[in-house]
Parts: C-alpha cells; sequence; structure tokens
C-alpha cells in the first residue's frame, strides 16, 4: 500500500473514532453483550436487534479504548447491518482486518478483533449454542 493510500487509511480510522457512526445504546433490543480488552483498556458493550429472519437489523455500540477498538467496532457494525447473524458468526480476524484496510501491529490485533468476538459471543449466547459469560475478554 502506498504511503497515500496507508494515510487515507489512517485518516478513516481517526474518523470513526472520533465521530463513529454506531454508537449508542438500542432500546429495546434484542441483544447486549460486553467485551473487554484488559491489557490495552478496551471496553465495549454492543447491542444488537435480530429480525425474525435472523438478520442483524441494527447494531450499535458505547464503550472506550483505543482507537483502534473503536473505530474497529464502529466499521463492523456498520459493516454487519443487514447481514445474517450467521454470516457474521463465520467472519474471521483476516476478514475484519480486510475490512479496516490498514495494517495492524501484532499488539494492536487483539484490539481490533474485539468487536468481532464480542458480537459473535453475544449472538451465540443469545441462541443458547454458548454458556452465557458476562464479558468476552481478547486477553487470552
Amino acid at each position: 500500500m502506498s504511503d497515500s493510500g496507508s494515510s487515507m487509511y489512517r485518516q478513516d480510522i481517526l474518523e470513526h473514532y472520533k465521530n463513529p457512526d454506531n454508537f449508542g445504546t438500542l432500546e429495546p433490543h434484542t441483544l447486549a453483550h460486553n467485551g473487554e480488552n484488559p491489557l490495552c483498556g478496551d471496553t465495549l458493550e454492543i447491542t444488537l436487534n435480530l429480525g425474525d429472519d435472523g438478520t442483524i437489523e441494527a447494531a450499535r455500540f458505547e464503550g472506550q479504548g483505543c482507537a483502534i477498538s473503536q473505530a474497529a467496532t464502529d466499521i463492523l457494525l456498520g459493516r454487519i447491518e443487514e447481514m445474517e447473524a450467521d454470516e457474521v458468526l463465520s467472519m474471521d480476524e483476516d476478514q475484519l482486518l480486510d475490512v479496516l484496510g490498514i495494517d495492524v501491529s501484532p499488539l494492536r490485533v487483539k484490539c481490533a478483533c474485539l468487536p468481532l468476538v464480542t458480537v459473535q459471543d453475544g449472538i451465540e449466547i443469545h441462541r443458547g449454542t454458548m454458556d452465557p459469560v458476562d464479558v468476552t475478554r481478547t486477553e487470552d
């Protein structure tokens, strides 16, 4: 990626961090789940509304942390609206990093992936296919 292209993507990350499109809480919501990265101090609460057909109709978050975690959350939630929950469950770390469009250092991958694992765990808990946990942590 050229320096100007890389700079453009970094600017996009900063814009999502400073002015997130999907910040807030849905009331009412179908599910809510918390995530945290204790190593960096990132915290999230994600709320989703799921349609009867399993489509994610709306997604919002509240939280705080580094620019990567917060921007990644905003970008991911914007991307998954109107997706089937099964599609989100099949997403992996590489797909999320591709969506972000920047190189993420190995130390920041857990920050970037926090929203994806939080959403996935929330869906699994909602479906009853995962034992309930209060918080998803990316420290492992």
